[in-house]
């Protein structure tokens, strides 16, 4: 990731609407409580940051100017039956681009069902989710064709049609000229447990310079790699926006397009800048992929459910560093065991990896240089509370499995690239040591050659069938780390 600083940030103009809920009709639990008294913060701290107007951070008339919003509006031409108006500010008038609305969801666990729903619940935002089973198609329609939301204790909240999901492999050359706009993607959130960079590069044909993708990942470094190998042209890539959704969504019992929402939280974005490489003007560029990053921003905001708070990087990174750090440690470790999350502290071997990989990995993130004005952030990952916070989370998983395991198991590569290859690549640009993530990350993908040699053994056809939204183990999907960090995180 950049460690500079990014050249503009988008906190929504919708968060007010998102936050300041009326409490007297809303009866919210402990954590709840928390969750939004956090969210109102990070909305008042990026009014601070911005100058206190997000719109003048929105339009930014010191470096927009007419011919750069002509420009926009040469290059991008959606349909006209699913596209919208926006105001944006220049520094002696105002124009009208025309954007588009529509969205897909791209992934199928219960947390991307959710996305959906809240989505295709609010009007005028067209909806659709991508496939990557038959069983998802097959189940549409003995489903009701539609997806049912219920709360933790099993209740239902409410029912919403969608369209039937697309699937995955990339359509035959012809389809382009069939479909004609609806072949490019304007809006594509990705919220999968499936290897992202494969999903992504079979649908790179409907992806382009007027795509925006929200990338709901745990890890980071999967925008460079992304750039690197599948959106090779920089005057052709798409714009990114970074999500951290702290909302807890289980699967539901009455089919795979039911989902339970256990807890209420906030979805967390920051939108990257994107001028580098390209052979076009820096300052039209910037500001095309602010306008477009900006308005998917406000589509999530537009329903109250998912309570969007727009970041700046460096809160952003405050809340990504807790479950990567942890994941970096206590996932690895349970892959190259191949044990649950309970077994690892008890043997002392395991907690000898355990202790050496927080070690290093808390050092290299204390000299992240996007830190480096936050002294009080550093301090907050350094001190010792911090650790006991990670080793109760531990703890805290019960029966459960780490994620990586089952991705292992099912012969797919886990995202260790994107947690301890993220620390070892931010390493070595500040010349730090990292020889304890570089081995787990070795040993884990030593272990997920050695058990797709195994699946490439077995008799064809007997090996059971997987989705994404298994659990391997036995247990329910761990519990949120950021239950027991959201407070302190909060206050940074």
């Amino acid at each position: 990731m950049d460690p500079s600083p990014p050249i503009y940030k988008i906190p929504p103009p919708a968060v007010a609407r998102a936050v300041e809920i009326d409490e007297a009709d809303v009866t919210l639990s402990e954590g709840a409580e928390l969750r939004n008294t956090t969210a109102t913060g990070d909305r008042i701290e990026n009014e601070k940051e911005s100058g206190g107007s997000v719109e003048g951070a929105a339009a930014n008339p010191s470096t927009t100017t007419v011919e750069d919003i002509k420009h926009v509006e040469e290059r991008r031409t959606p349909d006209e039956s699913q596209q919208s108006l926006r105001q944006v500010g220049t520094s002696d008038k105002e124009t009208d681009v025309a954007l588009s609305r529509r969205i897909h969801i791209l992934g199928f666990t219960a947390h991307a069902r959710f996305l959906a729903h809240a989505l295709a619940s609010t009007p005028d935002v067209p909806v659709s989710i991508f496939a990557l089973h038959r069983k998802v198609m097959s189940q549409w329609g003995e489903e009701n064709r539609r997806l049912s939301l219920y709360d933790g204790q099993g209740r239902h909240i409410s029912s919403i049609a969608i369209p039937c999901p697309e699937r995955i492999p990339r359509p035959s050359p012809y389809y382009k000229y069939i479909n004609g706009a609806d072949y490019y993607l304007d809006h594509v959130i990705v919220d999968t447990g499936a290897a992202i960079r494969p999903v992504l590069d079979a649908l790179r044909d409907r992806i382009d310079y007027r795509t925006t993708i929200c990338l709901l990942h745990p890890g980071l470094g999967l925008v460079e790699e992304l750039n690197e190998h599948v959106f090779t042209d920089p005057d052709e890539r798409p714009n990114y926006v970074l999500g951290h959704s702290t909302h807890r969504v289980g699967k539901g019992s009455r089919g795979i397009y039911s989902m339970k929402h256990k807890q209420q939280g906030t979805l967390y974005l920051h939108g990257l800048p994107k001028h580098e490489g390209s052979t076009l003007d820096p300052s039209s560029v910037a500001h095309e992929a602010m306008q477009q990053t900006q308005h998917l921003t406000d589509l999530l905001s537009s329903t109250e459910t998912l309570n969007v708070v727009g970041l700046p990087w460096v809160r952003f990174l405050s809340w990504k560093l807790p479950r990567l750090i942890f994941g970096s440690a206590a996932d690895s470790i349970s892959v190259i065991m191949g044990c649950k999350y309970k077994d690892v502290y008890p043997n002392r071997h395991a907690r000898a990896m355990w202790d050496c990989l927080l070690d290093e990995t808390i050092a290299i993130i204390s000299q992240l240089p996007e830190l480096q004005e936050h002294p009080h952030r550093i301090q907050y990952f350094t001190g010792n509370g911090f650790r006991r916070k990670l080793r109760t989370s531990l703890f805290g998983q019960g029966n459960n499995t780490s994620p990586w395991v089952k991705q292992v198991r099912m012969g797919q590569p886990p995202p260790v690239d994107y947690f301890n290859g993220y620390i070892i690549r931010r390493a070595e640009e500040l010349g730090l040591e990292h020889k304890y993530n570089s081995m787990a990350s070795d040993a884990v993908k030593a272990r997920l050659i050695a058990r797709q040699r195994e699946l490439r053994s077995d008799i064809p056809s007997t090996s059971p069938y997987l989705m994404d939204t298994d659990v391997i183990g036995g247990g329910q999907p761990p519990p949120s780390l950021e239950d027991m960090l959201e407070l302190e995180l909060g206050d940074l």
